[in-house]
């Protein structure tokens, strides 16, 4: 028998309609399930009951005690979930003013920021085509930084909507990067991945199903990211402090851009105005690239650096040197008049 209507709503709203194991907001999109199943003498009272997402609600009933692998969630551990999980949203009064907690989950916030900013693989993922398009490998450095961090069980909001806006946005982002690991493969460029292009004529079904894997799954990061950041300026109060990263061979403060492509704008005089870097270019659309290319390789040299007057990152323009390159190479749109 399912659980009686009062039982069932007393349950989602002591979870807040999150999943109790892990932490996402689910919606409608959820389950109560019996801790204790019927068949083997569970009741249909709340003490039995647990609100799972589709995904955890499927592990409940996936494992084989034929064939065991992995851990089987016990009696005991779903409670404790429950009842921990439970706990953190009763004591959530919407707009937290409690001091203490937005103190702490101000430092996660940051923290959060500083390996997740907006303007590195989020803007990167928010509008690339992965369509048989190359990309360099590191600039998704910064999703791989944010998974990390989330095995550190200090890194955890104390308010209980934005750790699920955390758990969810950590989910959708461990999905794209396995996506990343085992349907994209390296180009004749040192760090450049691809889903092959062949593959739109060879095999054109996973061709789609890869493609579109990757694009709805980063839009779904970018969503996610979107609505976190929101909740946090509004629960918390605070805009965070986005610091640059400084890497190797860059001035103190700036972040070099390996792989970069440099962009101007054109203005109504025939003039060009820029150079914009990758990330700042999207203000606009009328924009002239000079080149693209792996300033790290032995095919390209480096003409000019530049500094992207936005957001002050430091980029290299580069230019090919043998006579013949692979085909793979991409060339300078030199169609596009500056």
């Amino acid at each position: 028998m399912p659980f009686p209507p009062i039982v069932k709503e007393d349950a989602l709203v002591a979870c807040g309609r999150h999943c109790c194991i892990c932490h996402k907001f689910c919606g409608i999109k959820m389950e109560v399930h019996h801790i204790r199943e019927e068949s083997d003498g569970g009741d249909n009272t709340t003490d039995n009951a647990i609100p799972l997402c589709f995904d955890c609600h499927a592990d409940m009933r996936s494992y084989d005690h034929k064939h065991p692998k992995g851990n089987k969630y016990t009696e005991r551990e779903l409670k404790r979930h429950r009842d921990n999980w439970c706990a953190k949203v009763a004591g959530n009064i919407g707009i937290a003013n409690r001091q203490e907690v937005i103190e702490t989950d101000k430092e996660i916030y940051q923290l959060l920021c500083d390996l997740l900013p907006w303007n590195g693989g989020i803007s990167f993922i928010r509008n690339k085509n992965f369509a048989g398009w190359s990309f360099p490998l590191s600039q998704l450095d910064d999703l791989h930084r944010f998974e990390h961090q989330c095995a550190n069980p200090t890194f955890e909001f104390l308010d209980p909507d934005l750790e699920g806006q955390r758990c969810e946005l950590a989910v959708l982002i461990e999905r794209f990067t396995m996506t990343i690991s085992v349907e994209t493969f390296p180009t004749a460029t040192a760090g450049v991945n691809a889903v092959p292009e062949e593959w739109e004529f060879d095999q054109p079904e996973r061709f789609e199903r890869v493609v579109n894997e990757l694009h709805r799954t980063a839009q779904a990061i970018v969503t996610a990211y979107d609505t976190l950041t929101k909740t946090a300026t509004r629960k918390l109060g605070v805009l965070p402090v986005q610091v640059a990263s400084p890497a190797s061979g860059s001035e103190p403060g700036l972040e070099l851009q390996w792989n970069g492509v440099t962009y101007w704008r054109s203005k109504a005089d025939g003039t060009k105005d820029g150079p914009f870097c990758q990330v700042c270019y999207d203000s606009t659309k009328q924009l002239c690239r000079l080149h693209d290319g792996d300033s790290t390789s032995s095919r390209w040299e480096v003409i000019d650096r530049y500094v992207c007057k936005v957001c002050d990152n430091v980029f290299e323009d580069c230019q090919d040197i043998p006579p013949d390159l692979p085909d793979d190479v991409n060339k300078p749109d030199d169609d596009i008049p500056f």
